[in-house]
């Protein structure tokens, strides 16, 4: 029969803890030559004293499954059991996305808009609340804008945020009101968080609005908040992200 199989590697299971507490990572240790092709499937990775460490999500988890296949390594039961949920979540989540591409949309629950999305808006809808993310490339003047707040409508997307030019961002105000009336929208006034609620008397009352629209300048200022605090997020014009470095792309 055959041999025993090589082994390359480990890979342990452990949570790193931040700013915001722990987050739940993959730590592996290989030879060498199995550690640069691990970089190029993991181009962000940086190995610490030999250990290389892994964010746990359903990409990463389906990624080293398939990498594992290549170069075997010693598992922990923890790290096996993490990386098989993750990787089978993200097999039914490319599922669910290829039969929304060919024009499978599910329903989903959520608000009633008060003007329908077209059918390739719930499209494009769907494959961003399926996908977890999408760039939408829709030509001028069909509807972007309602693909995206058709997203907001989904049950689960809120609380959300809109990142858009200066000049939209009353633009974006009135078409979520348009299409989601009673929905709490709030245009962001300063660079830096604050309490969002309304004044009564110089005291903050009521609750914080459901939506938050910002323009880019103000993105690396809210940046923190918003990763802690929104479901969704919609970058309307997102050229406006295209170059590494500024403040814009790293917020």
């Amino acid at each position: 029969g055959a041999g025993p199989v090589r082994l390359y590697g480990t890979v342990q299971f452990g949570q790193r803890e931040g700013v915001l507490g722990g987050r739940a990572m993959f730590g592996v240790r290989c030879e060498p030559h199995v550690s640069m092709k691990l970089k190029q499937v993991f181009p962000k990775i940086s190995p610490q004293q030999g250990l290389i460490t892994i964010a746990v999500t359903e990409d990463s988890a389906r990624d080293l499954e398939w990498f594992l296949e290549r170069y075997p390594m010693q598992v922990s039961p923890e790290a096996l059991a993490a990386m098989s949920t993750g990787a089978r979540a993200y097999d039914r989540r490319r599922q669910h996305t290829q039969a929304v591409m060919l024009g499978q949309v599910p329903p989903i629950p959520g608000r009633t808009m008060a003007l329908p999305a077209r059918s390739y808006q719930e499209q494009a809808a769907a494959l961003a609340h399926t996908s977890g993310a999408l760039l939408l490339a829709d030509d001028l003047g069909v509807g972007k804008t309602c693909s995206a707040i058709r997203l907001l409508a989904y049950e689960g997307s809120l609380p959300a945020a809109v990142i858009c030019p200066t000049h939209l961002t009353r633009q974006w105000a009135r078409e979520l009101a348009r299409f989601l009336p009673g929905l709490r929208v709030h245009i962001a006034k300063k660079g830096t968080p604050y309490d969002m609620r309304s004044k009564v008397r110089g005291v903050h009352v009521g609750e914080g609005p459901e939506v938050v629209v910002l323009n880019y300048h103000k993105v690396a200022g809210w940046a923190e908040t918003l990763a802690g605090w929104a479901r969704a997020i919609v970058f309307d014009e997102a050229q406006e992200l295209r170059r590494s470095g500024t403040a814009k792309y790293n917020g």
